[in-house]
């Protein structure tokens, strides 16, 4: 049986935590009574968890440093797919002639939907026989 110095102990223990739970009762009541309070309160919580993120994220960022620089270019690059598609059109289209120009810019503007269709016409994958049978000379014609 619980001996009468571990019943005081736990009878402690209670009359701490409910001490605790009745000042943090009053806490929301007075919180809840003045909403100036509360929201400088939100504010200082939102803005101490925005700090605490940020140096999170830096500190993520520059352990990892390579894999933030290729994102960002990958997102870069993705974002200024027109543009450089345009320059590499145009930069070849003075190498091979006016209709190359003409051609690139199409394939520029087209970009887009062409991206969007790409998923619609890849083919499944052939079987390794089928790929064999293929350039084998006795193979499909």
């Amino acid at each position: 049986m619980i001996q009468d110095d571990d019943l005081a102990v736990l009878k402690a223990r209670r009359d701490i935590s409910r001490a605790n739970l009745v000042e943090r009762i009053g806490e929301v009541r007075h919180l809840a009574a003045n909403p100036t309070a509360l929201i400088s309160r939100a504010r200082a919580d939102l803005e101490h968890g925005t700090r605490s993120a940020t140096f999170q994220a830096l500190d993520i960022a520059n352990d990892n440093r390579g894999i933030v620089v290729a994102t960002a270019s990958a997102l870069a690059l993705w974002l200024m797919r027109q543009q450089v598609a345009r320059q590499i059109a145009l930069q070849l289209g003075h190498k091979l002639g006016d209709s190359a120009i003409e051609a690139g810019k199409a394939l520029a503007d087209r970009a887009p939907s062409w991206l969007e269709n790409l998923g619609d016409r890849l083919k499944k994958p052939e079987s390794k026989l089928a790929r064999v049978s293929r350039w084998l000379p006795w193979g499909k014609k």
